[in-house]
């Protein structure tokens, strides 16, 4: 059974691959399969550390922005690159671009109300 059937996967820990995907759901997933490999009882750091620790020859977790994965990766397979996964990616990527453009908008707006106030100084210049 897989996720799509709402079932838990076998949790042959032999299954892995190098890197790991560990979901918001508690799932772990093999990058280069897309097989989900474990499901672990909760998101807690010692939990998360405690599998990845079994599993030294973890190269790569791709993780959430949360602190718990960060922290047992960090702890359990130091030597693991850890990177951002595609969702959370396209979320740091949307934010960025989001807080771009009402940088944008604000100086816009500044800029505008800057050349309404000369408009009007130098209107009422004219007809002083």
């Amino acid at each position: 059974m897989d996720v799509q059937d709402g079932h838990a996967p076998s949790r042959s820990k032999s299954s892995h691959g190098k890197e790991i995907f560990p979901l918001d759901t508690n799932w772990k997933k093999d990058l280069k399969t897309h097989q989900v490999i474990d499901l672990l009882p909760d998101r807690t750091t010692e939990t998360a550390a405690a599998w990845m620790g079994a599993h030294p020859e973890i190269e790569l977790v791709s993780r959430d922005r949360g602190g718990d994965y960060a922290a047992a990766a960090r702890k359990s397979v130091p030597q693991a690159t850890q990177i951002a996964d595609r969702f959370h990616l396209y979320q740091n990527l949307t934010e960025a671009v989001e807080l771009a453009l009402t940088r944008v908008e604000r100086q816009s707006d500044n800029k505008r109300r800057k050349l309404h106030v000369e408009k009007s100084r130098k209107k009422h210049v004219k007809h002083s």
